[in-house]
């Protein structure tokens, strides 16, 4: 089964139907039609306000979100790897230092983490609602009651009031936003803040990738998309003028209150690291997905000695709860070939899809190099993205979004190694786009990254004696540092290897 997403942005339709988020009438026209097999209801019409902007389905139905999206293991899924534990606390981490916090109620939890960080890092009395079977079995192994009934219809906190109402990747899946965002507000202290998370729909276009697309807009699952402009209307219709909106994340970010809040130049430092090393006896396989999540984090930092240390540390969590050695990647690379993903997931890790992309990095960039084994890891994330099959694609997204990096990575494992041949290869395959259909053919592309990649292969070409190959690839990765500004910052990178280029000739 390969994966087809379909995204249709033709805009001569329009609907009639008032806009959810911030009630203008109609007619509004047509912003795409979005389809994938794996969706509950196969495809669904998107519309954009002609007021607010925002963009919205016609029709909706609220699913039932106690079938946990249809996925018999998401609370497996959701502790090894679906959780984003960084995207949910930095908010918090941002909110609470504004001004003192007693209490904090999460409005659509999930696993209740964010209720449990609040408990544990800053004290709080916190509190989680959730109408899934996967958040309140998670509730249960945490330790923290998740009470079904949702906010304003019958819970036992209706009428109560908090000093921050966290609610993140919620709005955007309710029939009435407009209205949820009111009884938010009810249910706030008079100097409350409001935290509220969302996909941005600014991001929504052809030239999108199409997993990003689709986790904006998901058919049968999200309604109401907002852009930074039309939440911060929203939230000062609901009554919070004051409000602090970031979409640097690529999702929209939202402080809001009625009182005036000030938001510090720097972050404040997060307490997601202690978090992550806790114990937590309920969820044993937690503690394979927070090692994974802190490699994740070590990599992306360059800290490699610590990405060393947490390495070896997953290595032997995997083994004891999988039996699976992390280093024998072909037994993977065979099982992702053979097994459509919900089967393959049965035997390993979800985390096992992204784990050869994380281990390659460790061992090309920790001290001392092993680029045999960087080159045998690169290689089997490139495979996995290419050959994985099954399931819902969004569940397997950075796998798809690492494919890239991980061809190019490997091509700098050999470049390194003197190896040019397969530098060239591997370089070339990063540039190349994925076989239609293929999971990584769904990945986002980074600009920069196939800029550095020409100017990388030009390198390399001209190390074999390909040097017109090498003036037309530098040519062309030029163009863009001369052009683009994401590439502007490329230009010393350019003039080195130009040098190097030189000296070869």
């Amino acid at each position: 089964m390969s994966y087809e997403l379909g995204f249709d942005w033709d805009r001569s339709a329009t609907t009639g139907q008032h806009c959810p988020i911030c009630r203008a009438n109609g007619p509004h026209p047509h912003k795409v039609t979005s389809s994938t097999p794996a969706s509950p209801v196969g495809q669904a019409k998107y519309f954009e306000c002609c007021n607010c902007g925002g963009v919205f389905a016609v029709p909706f139905s609220y699913p039932d979100y106690s079938e946990d999206y249809d996925f018999a293991d998401y609370l497996r899924f959701y502790q090894e790897v679906g959780a984003g534990l960084e995207a949910m606390t930095q908010p918090l981490d941002l909110a609470v230092p504004i001004r003192p916090a007693k209490s904090l109620i999460d409005v659509g939890c999930g696993v209740p983490f964010v209720v449990d960080y609040a408990r544990r890092e800053y004290g709080l009395q916190a509190e989680g609602l959730d109408p899934s079977n996967y958040g309140r079995r998670g509730g249960e192994s945490l330790g923290v009651e998740v009470i079904g009934e949702l906010l304003g219809a019958g819970s036992r906190f209706d009428g109560q009031s908090f000093d921050i109402l966290y609610s993140s990747e919620v709005i955007e899946h309710v029939e009435d936003p407009a209205a949820f965002l009111e009884i938010l507000v009810k249910h706030l202290n008079p100097d409350g803040i409001l935290v509220l998370t969302t996909p941005n729909a600014e991001n929504l276009g052809p030239k999108t990738d199409s997993l990003t697309n689709v986790s904006i807009v998901w058919p049968g699952i999200h309604h109401a998309l907002y852009t930074p402009a039309a939440m911060e209307e929203a939230l000062k219709a609901a009554g919070l003028v004051h409000n602090h909106i970031s979409s640097a994340t690529g999702h929209i970010v939202a402080l809001a209150s009625r009182s005036p809040i000030s938001i510090p130049a720097s972050p404040p430092p997060s307490r997601l690291t202690s978090y992550l090393q806790r114990d937590f006896p309920g969820l044993p396989l937690l503690e394979g997905g927070n090692l994974f999540r802190l490699l994740r984090q070590a990599v992306g930092l360059g800290n490699w000695t610590e990405a060393a240390e947490l390495r070896d540390r997953l290595s032997t969590r995997v083994r004891a709860d999988y039996g699976w050695d992390v280093h024998e990647m072909d037994r993977f690379a065979e099982a992702v070939a053979t097994l459509p993903a919900p089967d393959l997931f049965a035997s390993f890790p979800y985390f096992s899809g992204c784990l050869p992309f994380y281990f390659g990095m460790v061992d090309f960039q920790a001290s001392p190099r092993n680029l045999d084994s960087a080159a045998r890891f690169l290689s089997c994330q490139i495979k996995t993205g290419e050959t994985l099959t099954g399931g819902d694609p969004l569940w397997w997204g950075e796998i798809a979004h690492i494919h890239q990096p991980a061809a190019f990575n490997l091509g700098m494992v050999h470049l390194v190694g003197g190896q040019v041949e397969p530098a060239i290869a591997a370089l070339e395959q990063s540039l190349a786009s994925p076989a239609a259909g293929s999971l990584a053919s769904l990945g986002r592309r980074s600009l920069a990254l196939e800029t550095t990649a020409r100017l990388q292969l030009a390198l390399a070409y001209a190390k074999a004696g390909r040097f017109e190959d090498s003036d037309q690839t530098f040519a062309q990765a030029m163009a863009c540092v001369e052009t683009e500004p994401a590439c502007a910052y490329l230009e010393t990178m350019a003039n080195t290897l130009q040098a190097a280029i030189k000296a070869l000739r």
